[in-house]
């Protein structure tokens, strides 16, 4: 029972280390309180389009090559989720590759049960600003509102 307690005690406060970090930009200030924010896929675009565009915004798509080649939010980079699971390096040289910046958030969209796994991994590579979950509905939900701006 001890030993139970012990680790929902660590899960707990693990929950709330990374949930203050991803509040916290790269250099320790707070960040923005909107960019925790879930949204529709409308409220991305507004979002994305009040702080530089789609042109200067860092998006990482984590669903397959396959979905992703079949089409994406204009401007997301893919690197598949699997190349999380993988201890040869590549996820986190592709992450540095796409995301030379470290100081500027990272949007994620991927629509799997692995958002905050992929978002730990690149928080923990130190990046401070990574969203996981600011597209709501993930690609699908960005598809049914903007079938005209999707990037093949």
């Amino acid at each position: 029972m001890k030993t139970f307690k012990s680790f929902f005690l660590l899960l707990f406060a693990s929950a709330l280390v990374f949930s203050v970090n991803s509040c916290k930009s790269g250099n320790g200030e707070e960040e923005l309180p909107d960019f925790n924010m879930v949204r529709t896929a409308e409220g991305f675009k507004e979002f994305i389009d009040e702080h530089g565009g789609f042109e200067s915004a860092q998006i990482l798509d984590f669903r397959s090559a396959e979905d992703f080649a079949n089409g994406h939010v204009p401007g997301a980079v893919n690197i598949p989720a699997t190349a999380v699971n993988t201890d040869n390096g590549e996820f986190a040289q592709e992450v540095m590759a796409f995301f030379p910046d470290k100081s500027k958030p990272i949007y994620m969209y991927g629509g799997m049960m692995l958002d905050n796994v992929v978002a730990g991994r690149i928080s923990g590579l130190g990046y401070g600003k990574v969203n996981s979950n600011l597209l709501m509905g993930g690609f699908n939900a960005w598809k049914a509102a903007f079938p005209d701006e999707i990037e093949q």
